[in-house]
C-alpha cells in the first residue's frame, strides 16, 4: 500500500513538473524583450495571439509584427497610454473594432502593413486622429477609398497605400489630409482618379507615387495630365518611374506626361435617335 501511494505521488510530481516545464517553455517563446530604458518592447515573431497585458506600462515603442490576431479588439491597449509608435505588420489582421485604438492618445506611427484588411479602419482611426503622423496600410486587400475615409487625420504626413487592390477613390476620398507630405498609391488597380483629388494637400505634398496602376489615358485623365505638367516632376517621379497608360490601345505603355491633351480622347457612343453631349473637355 505504501509503495502504491509512493508511486502515485511520484507520478503526480512528474506530471506537475512536466506542466511547469511546458508553461515555462511557452512563456519563454512569447517573452518580449526591452531596451535598457524599458521604452521599447520587441514582441515580434513570438506566436502571440492577443495584445500582451503584462508589458511595462511606460513603453513608447511597441513592435508586435509577425504574430497572429485576426481581430484587433476594443480597448486592446488599455493602460498603455504612452505608446507613440505601434508596429502591427504581418499579423493576419482582418478587422479593427471601432475602439481598438481608443487608449493610444499619443500615437504618431501606426504600421498595419501586410495584413488582410479589406476596408479602411476609419472608425478606429478617429481615436488617434489628432496625434497620428504616419500610417502604413500597404500590402492589404483594400479595394475602395470612400468619401471621408481620412477626414479626421489632419496631422497625417505620410500615408502608405501601395500594394493593395484599390480600383476606386471616391470624390472626397482623400479629404482632410491637409498636412500630407507623402502619398504612396503605387501597385494598385487604379484606372482613373476624381478631378482635383489632390487639392486638399496641394501646398504640402512632396512625393506622390502613382506608377504601376492600370491607368486609362482617355479624356477623364486630362486633368491629371495638366496636374503633372503644373507640378514639379520630383513630386510624382521621385523614383524615376513614369505613370504609364494601360489603355486605350493607341497610347498603351506610353507615359501619361508625354501625351498631348488632344491625345486623351474618350470613345463616343450614341444610341439611335439620341442627342449628343460632350462630356470630356
Amino acid at each position: 500500500m505504501i509503495l502504491t501511494d509512493l508511486l502515485a505521488l511520484v507520478s503526480r510530481t512528474f506530471a506537475w513538473l512536466l506542466i511547469a516545464t511546458l508553461v515555462s517553455t511557452a512563456s519563454f517563446s512569447t517573452r518580449c524583450t526591452y531596451d535598457a530604458a524599458y521604452i521599447l518592447a520587441n514582441c515580434s515573431n513570438r506566436n502571440i495571439v492577443s495584445i500582451p497585458w503584462w508589458l511595462h506600462k511606460k513603453i513608447i515603442t511597441l513592435d508586435l509584427s509577425g504574430n497572429y490576431f485576426p481581430v484587433l479588439k476594443s480597448r486592446s491597449f488599455i493602460g498603455f497610454n504612452y505608446i507613440n509608435q505601434l508596429y502591427l505588420k504581418h499579423n493576419s489582421i482582418q478587422y479593427l473594432e471601432d475602439e481598438a485604438l481608443q487608449d493610444l492618445v499619443y500615437l504618431r506611427v501606426l504600421d498595419l502593413s501586410i495584413n488582410l484588411l479589406s476596408h479602411l479602419p476609419t472608425s478606429a482611426l478617429k481615436y488617434v486622429s489628432l496625434s497620428l503622423t504616419q500610417l502604413d496600410l500597404s500590402g492589404n486587400r483594400i479595394q475602395v477609398i470612400n468619401k471621408g475615409a481620412f477626414k479626421d487625420l489632419k496631422n497625417l504626413k505620410i500615408l502608405e497605400l501601395n500594394g493593395n487592390s484599390i480600383s476606386r477613390i471616391d470624390t472626397g476620398g482623400l479629404s482632410g489630409l491637409s498636412s500630407l507630405n507623402v502619398l504612396n498609391l503605387r501597385q494598385n488597380a487604379l484606372c482613373t482618379l476624381p478631378c482635383d483629388v489632390f487639392s486638399e494637400f496641394s501646398s504640402t505634398i512632396e512625393i506622390i507615387q502613382l506608377y504601376d496602376n492600370q491607368w486609362m489615358c482617355d479624356c477623364n485623365s486630362r486633368w491629371l495630365r495638366t496636374w503633372l505638367n503644373n507640378t514639379n516632376q520630383e513630386v510624382w517621379n521621385a523614383d524615376g518611374y513614369f505613370i504609364r497608360c494601360n489603355g486605350p490601345s493607341i497610347v498603351k505603355d506610353k507615359p501619361l506626361n508625354s501625351l498631348l491633351l488632344d491625345e486623351l480622347e474618350c470613345e463616343v457612343r450614341m444610341k439611335l435617335g439620341s442627342s449628343t453631349e460632350l462630356l470630356c473637355k
